[in-house]
């Protein structure tokens, strides 16, 4: 195969395929030479000359491939016309934007560029729109493959102020604050403005707007100049009021825990990050219980011994920021023990009536057992006595239960009278 020719007479000798090459061959120099003029790899001013030779190559394809017509009518180079270029307005202001009509013989040019000192602009559907930045008198030029046409626009300095915009008067630290710089004419974005505070730092407003982050509380001011040495706008200033960051914090904790028991306390941000070295303080009735401090998972284990209510408050103090405390109560239940049953009298004929006392397995007395012996049943006490009568001859057994979930049985027997 020989370099494709878009210019040949002939479908092979415009793929650069000999008179009998196969129909694979037809197929890989047709998928060349396309990607050779594929008119996306061509700067504007040469896209319209890539695309017709795009274009002579598909049909060489098609017309080998399929019998098709070749050169195909509809590719013919259109006849020269008269290229002409009209800017919308022909006073603007730095910074502002124009567009620029082409047409070609009254029909809009759909390719080519339109240039003004450095900036460049491609020409879609007969226009193109161009940003001009120095002032005087500027020649804007639009070209659509060989042919130039140009014309002139004048860009005048804005004789007003500039103002200084901000998103917000009040913005914590860290937080991104917007600011806009704009002409008081008219309310335009400047784009050749430069942002600084009053601690040094600055930032370049480059299409007008620029995002400023606070590093400290206190009062932030900002000011805004033009950067051309040439304009005659005004600076303008504005103070900005800067609240500490601010951090809330979350704690995590089961809601019921055993006397004793440990369990695991969870601190985390509210951005869902880990809140390690957190103080977590447990308070009872007012007073403090016990301290602990978060590691750097933001976790720390603690364990009560005692049942009752707990307040638990997860706190820290960091430097320019408000951190919000979390808080949560916490119950500690007594912890399951074993029930034992001591008597007190023993039962006889003659005297049925049993007095005993239930105590747990420490030997503490437990108050509000239920005690049921033949059905019949009765509580304790707040010292945990209770009294029960055998009715019935014979051993009788005994079951004590209690609100916790313990329970016991025992078996009383009927003593002798002359015991």
């Amino acid at each position: 195969m020989s370099e494709p020719d878009p210019t040949a007479d002939t479908a092979h000798e415009c793929l650069g395929v000999p008179s009998d090459a196969s129909r694979q061959t037809v197929k890989l120099a047709a998928a060349r030479a396309k990607s050779r003029f594929n008119p996306d790899n061509y700067p504007p001013a040469e896209k319209h000359a890539a695309r017709t030779r795009f274009h002579v190559v598909r049909a060489a394809e098609d017309a080998l491939l399929a019998d098709g017509e070749f050169p195909p009518e509809r590719i013919t180079p259109p006849a020269a016309g008269t290229l002409s270029v009209t800017a919308a307005r022909d006073r603007l202001a730095p910074d502002e934007s124009v567009t620029v009509s082409v047409t070609i013989d009254d029909t809009p040019a759909d390719d080519g560029v339109v240039r003004a000192g450095e900036t460049t602009a491609e020409i879609r559907n007969g226009r193109a729109t161009l940003t001009l930045v120095e002032t005087g008198e500027q020649t804007l030029t639009a070209v659509v493959g060989d042919r130039v046409a140009t014309t002139t626009v004048t860009v005048t300095s804005p004789t007003g102020g500039i103002g200084l915009e901000l998103g917000r008067t009040t913005v914590r630290v860290g937080e991104p604050l917007r600011v806009a710089v704009r002409h008081q004419s008219d309310g335009r974005l400047v784009s050749d403005a430069t942002v600084t505070a009053a601690d040094g730092r600055s930032w370049p407003a480059t299409d007008g707007r620029v995002r400023v982050r606070p590093t400290e509380p206190g009062h932030l001011q900002l000011t805004a100049t033009r950067d051309r040495a040439e304009s005659v706008s005004t600076s303008d200033t504005r103070t900005v009021t800067v609240t500490p960051a601010s951090v809330e914090l979350a704690l995590s904790a089961p809601e019921t825990v055993a006397a004793g028991e440990q369990f695991g306390v969870s601190v985390r941000e509210s951005t869902g990050d880990p809140a390690g070295g957190v103080q977590l303080t447990v308070r009872r009735d007012g007073a403090t219980v016990t301290e602990s401090v978060t590691d750097d998972r933001g976790q720390t284990r603690l364990a009560l011994d005692h049942p009752g209510t707990y307040s638990l408050r997860a706190s820290e103090t960091r430097p320019q920021t408000e951190v919000v405390p979390a808080t949560r109560e916490l119950t500690v239940r007594a912890e399951a023990t074993a029930l034992a049953v001591e008597v007190v009298d023993t039962p006889t004929a003659t005297n049925p009536r049993c007095r005993l006392v239930v105590r747990d397995e420490w030997g503490r007395r437990v108050s509000d057992a239920t005690v049921t012996v033949a059905s019949r049943t009765t509580t304790t006490d707040d010292r945990g006595r209770a009294t029960v009568t055998i009715v019935d001859g014979g051993p009788q057994t005994l079951t004590v239960t209690h609100p916790t979930d313990r329970r016991t049985q025992t078996t009383l027997a009927v003593g002798d009278d002359g015991h």
